[in-house]
C-alpha cells in the first residue's frame, strides 16, 4: 500500500479514517491544528498498526498552508494514493454581517 493524505486528522471523523487506513495498511500522513492529537493518534496507530505514520500540525486556515502541506509530503513521498479533505469549520449567520478575513480563512480551509 502506498501513504493516505488526511487533513483534520487530529480528532473526530479524520481520527477514525487515520485508523481504519491503518488497518488496510496505508502509511499516513496526518495534519491537523493541533499537535498533541496528531501525536497521541500516531502513538496509537503504530503501536496497533506497525506502519508509517508522519505528522505536521499545521492551522490550515492561514493563507498559503496547503503549498506547506505539498511541500511537506513530497518530501516524504511520491506514492499518496488517497487524499481525505477532512479539516474544516464553518462561519455562521448571514454572509453580509461576517468579517471578510474570517470568511477568508474558512475558505483557505
Amino acid at each position: 500500500m502506498g501513504f493516505a493524505l488526511i487533513t483534520g486528522a487530529g480528532k473526530g471523523i479524520g481520527a477514525c479514517f487515520a485508523k481504519q487506513l491503518a488497518a488496510q495498511k496505508y502509511d499516513l500522513l496526518l495534519v491537523s491544528r493541533t499537535e498533541k492529537d496528531l501525536i497521541d493518534l500516531k502513538s496509537q496507530i503504530t503501536e496497533k498498526y506497525g506502519i508509517k505514520v508522519h505528522i505536521l500540525a499545521l492551522d490550515l486556515s492561514i493563507n498559503g498552508s496547503v503549498n506547506k502541506v505539498l511541500e511537506w509530503a513530497s518530501i516524504i513521498t511520491n506514492d499518496i494514493e488517497i487524499v481525505i479533505n477532512n479539516a474544516g469549520y464553518a462561519v455562521w449567520g448571514n454572509f453580509q454581517e461576517k468579517e471578510v478575513q474570517k470568511t477568508l480563512a474558512m475558505m483557505h480551509v
